[in-house]
């Protein structure tokens, strides 16, 4: 059985939650109940992905994205990043074949919103700390930004 490890039950209940707000596609969805119930196997996956006539999980990759953008959104909530979330959302990006440059390639608009969030949150009182500077480099690694990109995008919200 080709399993990826498991998942921490903060992940299981994101993705239940994340599977119940019914936005999403049918094989996304039944692939986040999948991993709810099973864990990352990657077999489950394929099934699920040959019940809905898709031959590989590349082509739904802007469904995925979607989905991953999602649980982020969860994760950043508390403005945040902890090692498991890191961990939870590498293990999300793998799952689905989500390689680097695809958030910036497929989602642009979506991550520079969510970056918009976070910056304005780091740079309110004009002082950035050693903490928000760490998470701006743990928001950058989320959505597997290179630093041109990352640096682009701040730029671009007028955060310099």
């Amino acid at each position: 059985m080709n399993t990826l490890p498991q998942d921490d039950l903060d992940l299981r209940e994101g993705v239940a939650t994340l599977a119940l707000m019914n936005e999403y596609s049918p094989v996304v969805q039944a692939i986040a109940q999948n991993i709810y119930n099973n864990g990352f196997d990657t077999e489950s996956r394929d099934l699920i992905l040959r019940q809905h006539d898709i031959v590989d999980v590349v082509y739904i990759k802007e469904r995925a994205l979607n989905f991953i953008i999602d649980y982020i959104k969860m994760v950043l909530n508390d403005y945040i990043v902890s090692e498991k979330e890191r961990e939870n959302v590498t293990l999300l990006k793998y799952y689905f074949k989500i390689k680097e440059g695809d958030f910036y390639k497929y989602k642009y608009r979506e991550i520079t919103e969510i970056l918009y969030w976070q910056f304005e949150k780091i740079y309110e009182d004009k002082i950035v700390t050693k903490e928000e500077a760490v998470h701006k480099v743990e928001v950058q690694g989320l959505f597997s930004l290179s630093l041109d990109q990352f640096l682009e995008i701040k730029k671009k919200l007028k955060f310099e």
